[in-house]
């Protein structure tokens, strides 16, 4: 199966002047089923919070970043959205702190599109940085058997249990699925996770299926593998993996999903690779 791959922007280099910052910003895609007509298509984002340019208001340091997405076919603009992302200080930022974190979401006929995107500091016209990404959006009508875009996350919880406040931006199907658009894992105890949906597999295997997450390292060896069997509840379900890699050392990595059908003496398969980043200190 052709596998689209999507741009993941990483440090964006400004194209509207020699002299511009350079714009720290990553970017990552997934897409989703939303209906027989239309795919749900997810958009994170992740900067520091040292590439903003603060300016005193009402006593506090105020850094905005303005970003655009615009979605366009041949017949002209689908979608845009365009927002402001805020961080209010105290105190002078003399040093990284965290990572400014958001998702937005975009509703799309299966076709294929361009995506601009923009993005500037408004305290500062020369951090200021644009990208267009071709997107062909894939097709989840029909019944056959399908498994939606892998999502990479910092964090995966069950909103029952959430121990944390999260934004409700980052809810789906009752987890909260903490986007990672960087791809990056680091230190000593990195958890790696992953979400995915799997559809029409009640459709096609009432059996059940079986998931295997395969590990790979830079040079295309396997490190671990991962089975697991499920049961086809629904024709749209959901798959999520938390899994340790304290042990892997610092290098690049791939994650290969494959889900097989039916469980017992499978047939067929449909297969996704996604990869990542790993800085651990303890494994150089």
């Amino acid at each position: 199966m052709k596998i689209f791959k999507f741009l993941i922007i990483v440090f964006l280099l400004s194209q509207i002047s020699s002299i511009a910052k350079q714009v720290q910003i990553e970017f990552d895609f997934a897409m989703f089923k939303f209906d027989e007509n239309n795919v749900k298509v997810e958009v994170y984002y992740s900067f520091p919070d040292t590439m903003l340019n603060y300016i005193i208001k009402d006593d506090k340091y105020l850094g905005e970043l303005y970003i655009s997405v615009k979605v366009s076919n041949e017949l002209g603009i689908v979608d845009k959205k365009e927002w402001i992302v805020t961080n209010s200080i105290n105190q002078p930022l003399l040093e990284y702190k965290t990572n400014l974190l958001g998702q937005k979401n975009f509703i799309l006929p299966y076709d294929q599109y361009k995506t601009e995107i923009l993005v500037f500091d408004i305290n500062d016209s020369t951090t200021r940085a644009e990208k267009t990404i071709d997107l062909i959006t894939k097709n989840y009508s029909g019944k056959k058997f399908q498994i939606s875009d892998l999502q990479l996350a910092q964090h995966i919880e069950k909103e029952s249990s959430a121990t944390n406040q999260w934004n409700p931006m980052f809810l789906k199907n009752t987890l909260y699925v903490i986007p990672n658009p960087s791809l990056e894992y680091f230190g000593t105890e990195p958890v790696f996770n992953i979400y995915f949906e799997v559809y029409n597999a009640l459709e096609n295997s009432e059996d059940g299926y079986i998931v295997t997450y395969n590990f790979f390292n830079a040079i295309n060896k396997e490190i671990v593998s991962v089975p697991r069997k499920k049961k086809s509840v629904s024709n749209a379900q959901v798959e999520y993996l938390t899994f340790p890699i304290e042990l892997f050392p610092t290098g690049v990595y791939y994650v290969q999903v494959t889900a097989k059908y039916p469980a017992e003496s499978p047939v067929d398969s449909v297969s996704y690779v996604k990869k990542f980043y790993l800085v651990n200190p303890s494994k150089p």
